[in-house]
């Protein structure tokens, strides 16, 4: 971790997450959309043009953006390209902390200071629930 100082906070940001999801047993790879050469549009059609960048058929959406994904139809731009479109359905799972009630949506950090490496991947999987297809979000 962290050979070289980073020369924007964003680099650092990054570089940190990508240690805890190794650490916490991620494997996904993740890539810097301004790597992607020749990505243009704004909002679901830029996500739309990342997901046919890099062949992806499906795409997974937190719920608070089917506001502008379905601001003139639903779906938006992923259905009318022919992608399938899911919004994530999770429970943020309560767990024990340190000192009085617990307090939801702290940080990973919280739960690592409480629960460790080891045991931070199965309680974040605990908050998963069936997600919503794109036609019945609400």
């Amino acid at each position: 971790c962290c050979n070289k100082r980073p020369q924007y906070l964003s680099d650092l940001n990054i570089e940190i997450i990508d240690v805890i999801k190794d650490r916490i047993g991620i494997t996904t790879k993740t890539i810097r959309s301004s790597s992607l050469l020749g990505i243009s549009g704004k909002k679901d059609e830029r996500l739309v043009n990342i997901c046919k960048k890099l062949s992806i058929g499906a795409y997974l959406s937190p719920v608070g953006s089917s506001d502008y994904i379905n601001e003139i139809s639903v779906g938006g731009k992923f259905i009318k390209q022919g992608l399938e479109l899911s919004y994530q359905n999770y429970e943020h799972p309560v767990y024990q902390q340190r000192h009085g009630e617990f307090l939801s949506h702290m940080s990973i950090v919280d739960l690592l200071f409480n629960y460790g490496f080891s045991s931070s991947l199965e309680i974040i999987r605990s908050g998963r629930r069936k997600n919503f297809t794109y036609d019945n979000i609400n």
